[in-house]
């Protein structure tokens, strides 16, 4: 299991996982934790995390920007982001709040 613990908050997370779930908890706190195996970098205000064979779950501050792409799996986002993009082949996208969304799916549902 990975995890990074930043000490400036992006205002924008880009989550890329071909084939394994993604999980995305805004909840209130000031940092950026993820949990799997992971290999992340930063460029000014934006966190690219990318999964590196398992599942991720990606706990944010309430409020970022969200950017998440899968070929074949689920994306789930808990609590209330700020513009979401969702991208799935054929993975199942369940949003629970967002200030906007863009939501993309080839053969999957979007609840």
């Amino acid at each position: 299991m990975g995890e990074r613990e930043g000490a400036g908050v992006p205002t924008t997370v880009r989550i890329s996982s071909p084939s394994h779930r993604v999980r995305v908890v805004a909840e209130d706190r000031s940092d950026i934790v993820v949990e799997g195996r992971f290999a992340s970098r930063e460029s000014g205000s934006v966190m690219s995390v990318e999964s590196a064979g398992s599942p991720l779950v990606v706990h944010v501050p309430r409020g970022p920007d969200v950017q998440v792409g899968t070929e074949s799996s689920r994306i789930e986002v808990e609590g209330a982001v700020g513009h979401l993009a969702a991208t799935s082949s054929s993975g199942r996208v369940e949003v629970e709040s967002a200030e906007t969304a863009d939501i993309r799916t080839s053969s999957g549902r979007v609840e």
